[in-house]
């Protein structure tokens, strides 16, 4: 099974992401890009991979014990865009986040401390807490793409919203010819926003 650790958006965020997204896609150039529906945007703390049915009840397990007793987060969903892994190159296209972000990556930290004993490697890179939006199409090379990703990288939004996040859910992902789905399969609450 296919899964990962995410915090999921309020619908009201998911709205105004549907409209940011619609208008990305009357860009020139946004034909190359496949872009997510909001549905499926989350911000991901950790991708598990394949993971076993038994190995999925310990996940669950391990992050009861390590985020039990933690404060919820507050952050906002940015007004930029930036891309993986370089503007020269972008395969992937996310917005960012503002605020907390020392509290999104201590919760990050806690994660894969607690992961860690079942085997879990943690990440080799800094945490970088972003929503995927597009993803660039296979073999997409040239001077369209390079011109999309010149407005993209000027492209400025209105600030679409703030997260009050009380809980983070462990979801598996299917992949399908239309795209991925995404389902919870357990949720671990969190305390109040702290200060």
């Amino acid at each position: 099974m296919r899964t990962f650790i995410a915090i999921e958006l309020p619908d009201q965020l998911k709205h105004h992401l549907d409209e940011a997204i619609v208008s990305l896609r009357q860009l020139p150039g946004a034909e190359l890009v496949r872009w997510s529906p909001s549905e499926t945007v989350h911000l991901t703390l950790k991708f598990l991979g394949d993971v076993s049915g038994e190995q999925v009840e310990a996940v669950q397990q391990a992050l009861e014990g390590g985020l039990a007793g933690k404060d919820g987060i507050s952050f906002r969903i940015g007004r930029s865009i930036g891309c993986f892994p370089n503007w020269r190159q972008p395969r992937v296209y996310w917005i960012g986040v503002e605020g907390d972000q020392g509290r999104l990556a201590k919760t990050n930290s806690v994660i894969e401390g607690s992961l860690a004993p079942l085997g879990i490697k943690p990440e080799g890179r800094p945490f970088h807490p972003h929503l995927t939006i597009g993803r660039v199409k296979r073999h997409t090379v040239g001077k369209l793409l390079a011109e999309l990703s010149e407005q993209l990288r000027n492209h400025e939004f209105e600030e679409l919203g703030e997260v009050q996040v009380r809980g983070v859910s462990l979801m598996k992902s299917d992949l399908r010819p239309t795209g991925a789905v995404h389902t919870r399969i357990h949720a671990v609450e969190l305390g109040p926003v702290g200060p």
